[in-house]
């Protein structure tokens, strides 16, 4: 069977796949779950799980589906969004300031996370609100448009992968608010993690690829760990951009030789990706760590997730330090091993007999 008729049908069956969260996370329902407000409806104390968002699609107020799928050149909009009895409730304020102020407790550790393809609105708060619940963290999520109701198959993966790598243009303010925010003592004591998922990944690339964008964040060292997971991104020429990053103490690019989303990005642009087919050269002082002995052909393996096979224990093991902000304990050699991909790294040792976590039901409110 030719290579290419080969990846037109999987990535029809992906797409099926992918069209069935979608129509669950675009539906009437979950849009009427979760509220535009104009104020807060209760004290932030009593709030059941609760994350920024900062935004770049358009707001249409007139819409049901208030939050669209255009992404609004050059501007970014801050959101305050809390659970509170299974609703969620959506706040907008004028600040990434006045969003932390709500917050029950700003001195938990901090993730700053961008998701990859596929994610509508309500789709990518699901994520946001997992991540904060499942590691009790507080989350600045980056959300750009990375589906489109009105493509399929092939037109979405061009749709998302040009919208991701716009995206820096209004994220980069966001990451510098962060620095500046942190900076002044005004989000707490606990770590900041920067963590970048699949196609976010372009995100952190194409600001590393413009010295005068890069160096707004680069002056000193702010954040605790720069997480590069499962990056759709280029492999090819990584070295270069990868190794202008300074303002992490620790970077780490998770990667999976087996992951079969990566795959099929890698068969579209004809470019072995970051997270996939890693190869020399590396960057000095950057962690790889191989998935390929845990994860299977897993390429979304830090959550439980609706639709999606179980995660082992030791990737949430991996996960728990570095969205924490600790640094790994690489010499623990029931826990890492040099890796046997080539001696690229670090390999995730699987425990015997290890348990898998199931994915959560996607009614999780």
């Amino acid at each position: 069977m030719r290579p290419l008729f080969m990846f037109l049908l999987l990535l029809s069956l992906s797409a099926k796949s992918q069209d069935v969260a979608h129509q669950w996370f675009n539906s009437p329902e979950q849009w009427a779950n979760a509220p535009l407000e104009s104020s807060l409806t209760i004290s932030p104390s009593q709030v059941d799980t609760c994350i920024i968002v900062a935004s770049n699609r358009k707001l249409d107020r007139s819409d049901m589906r208030y939050m669209t799928e255009i992404r609004d050149e050059g501007k970014i909009a801050y959101y305050f969004v809390y659970v509170n009895s299974g609703i969620w409730h959506v706040l907008p304020v004028p600040s990434l300031e006045q969003a932390v102020k709500y917050l029950p407790n700003k001195n938990r550790d901090w993730t700053v996370y961008t998701e990859g393809m596929g994610k509508t609105f309500i789709g990518d708060l699901d994520r946001g609100i997992r991540l904060a619940a499942y590691y009790r963290l507080n989350v600045l999520l980056l959300d750009y448009p990375s589906i489109s109701s009105h493509k399929k198959n092939l037109g979405n993966y061009i749709f998302a992968k040009r919208n991701a790598s716009e995206a820096y243009h209004e994220f980069l303010p966001v990451l510098d608010t962060v620095k500046q925010l942190r900076q002044a003592g005004q989000m707490g004591d606990g770590c900041l993690t920067l963590f970048f998922h699949s196609m976010g990944n372009k995100v952190m690339r194409q600001i590393a690829r413009h010295d005068d964008k890069l160096q707004l964040l680069n002056d000193r060292t702010w954040v605790n760990n720069l997480v590069l997971n499962a990056p759709c991104v280029p492999e090819r020429g990584h070295k270069k951009w990868l190794g202008k990053i300074h303002f992490a103490k620790s970077v780490y690019v998770d990667y999976n030789p087996d992951d079969r989303t990566l795959y099929w990005a890698h068969v579209v642009s004809f470019k072995k990706q970051l997270g996939e087919k890693l190869r020399k050269p590396l960057v000095p002082g950057v962690y790889y760590v191989n998935f390929g002995a845990v994860a299977g052909q897993g390429h979304s393996n830090f959550l439980p997730l609706p639709a999606h096979g179980p995660v082992v224990n030791e990737a949430i093991g991996y996960y728990r330090q570095v969205l924490h902000g600790n640094l790994l304990q690489l010499a623990n050699e029931t826990e890492f091993r040099p890796s046997t991909y080539f001696g690229m790294g670090w390999d995730i040792v699987p425990k015997q007999a290890s348990d898998g976590i199931q994915s959560a039901s996607l009614n999780t409110r």
